[in-house]
């Protein structure tokens, strides 16, 4: 990690070198030889960081269409819900109000029996009595 560096280091450094070279006397070849390493170097790097520009701004429009989406099913997930919710209450109450029936009904049915039997009973004795 030191070497690259002291390596980029040593590019940039002799690219001004070479640039300032070639500016006093432009016929000095060396010069250019020595400063297109940094200029392609910095060439690159304009281009990476376009790039990586680019890059971001493509996911950060990502994660704006998905969190649209997102909310768009959490409203449509919010509104089923709460209509589930009112669907199970209302089956509830219904299945509240037909155990309540039935309990009297099984009440009901309980008491005439008893009085069903009294009557056997009773017609029992009578026809015992005879």
């Amino acid at each position: 990690m030191v070497a690259l560096g002291i390596l980029k280091a040593a590019t940039v450094v002799g690219s001004v070198l070479g640039v300032a070279l070639f500016t006093l006397n432009p016929n000095i070849v060396i010069a250019l030889i020595v400063s297109a390493p940094g200029m392609a170097t910095v060439v690159l790097a304009i281009l990476t960081r376009r790039d990586n520009r680019r890059a971001e701004l493509a996911r950060a429009n990502d994660h704006a269409v998905t969190m649209g989406v997102m909310t768009k099913v959490k409203e449509q997930t919010d509104g089923l819900l709460t209509a589930k919710t009112a669907e199970l209450a209302n089956v509830k109450q219904a299945k509240d109000e037909q155990a309540t029936q039935l309990s009297e009904t099984a009440q009901k049915l309980s008491h005439a029996e008893g009085v069903q039997q009294e009557r056997v009973d009773e017609r029992g004795r009578q026809n015992d009595a005879k």
